[in-house]
């Protein structure tokens, strides 16, 4: 069964934003100014790597945000995206699988460890205010599915159906 992660339009841009913009813009703002600013025209062959760097970032930041899903089959779950997991989990690791609110997610995930939080959008490892290591693929503030394993870690998925993927780690 794949389950995608719907990824908030707002913060896939802020994000995107952060990353790419930045030596996309400084590149061409350079070459525009290139004469002003007294450089040389070899100088200016220099910035294209600077802006193909960031054209290529932004576009795969925007792929990778796209491609968030979550596959459960009979002993992998696995996350594809921009912040890939992958864990061989029997019936017997998961202790359990509970909807959560986005304010209790918000209180899970105190500390990010290895990652990317934005606000909203938080995905790869982070660490409860107990101390438990957290693996996260959240990207909207809709419902999520708090995991509980005996592989001493969790996992906070936030699916476009927090439901079905509840519904269907239970009956495995």
């Amino acid at each position: 069964m794949t389950i995608s992660i719907p990824v908030d339009g707002a913060e896939a841009w802020m994000l995107l934003g952060i990353l790419a913009l930045p030596p996309i813009l400084l590149g061409f703002v350079l070459l525009y100014r290139q004469k002003q600013l007294g450089i040389a025209s070899r100088v200016s062959l220099a910035l294209w790597p600077l802006i193909i760097l960031g054209s290529a970032l932004f576009i795969l930041v925007a792929v990778l945000l796209v491609t968030l899903e979550v596959t459960v089959d009979e002993k992998t779950l696995e996350v594809n995206g921009i912040w890939p997991y992958s864990a061989a989990v029997d019936k017997t690791d998961i202790m359990t699988a509970e909807r959560c609110s986005p304010k209790q997610v918000d209180q899970l995930l105190a500390t990010r460890t290895n990652g990317i939080s934005t606000g909203v959008m938080r995905i790869g490892w982070f660490s409860s205010p107990q101390g438990r290591k957290i693996y996260a693929a959240k990207g909207t503030r809709s419902e999520s599915v708090c995991i509980t394993t005996t592989s001493g870690f969790d996992l906070v998925l936030t699916p476009a159906s927090a439901t079905n993927l509840q519904q269907e780690l239970q009956h495995r």
